[in-house]
């Protein structure tokens, strides 16, 4: 996840680097981790716009099937 993430133009590099490690830092907490032992036929929703995700522990024999769907509105539910 760290890689995908771009220097923040304003802010020397450095700055930038420190700031999104102690950001990652923060998110990535146990309390705040939710895993999920898949099983044929489950589903999973979040909302891109509060959730970072990572596809984990897929092996590589096994396929994913991803659907995205845009739902309206910035409401959350």
């Amino acid at each position: 996840m760290r890689r995908c993430v771009p220097n923040i133009p304003i802010w020397h590099v450095t700055r930038c680097r420190a700031i999104l490690a102690e950001l990652f830092a923060r998110s990535t907490r146990a309390e705040l981790v939710q895993g999920h032992r898949w099983a044929p036929h489950d589903r999973a929703f979040w909302d891109n716009r509060s959730v970072m995700h990572l596809a984990a522990g897929t092996p590589d024999h096994l396929r994913r099937k991803l659907y995205r769907t845009t739902v309206e509105g910035d409401m959350p539910f």
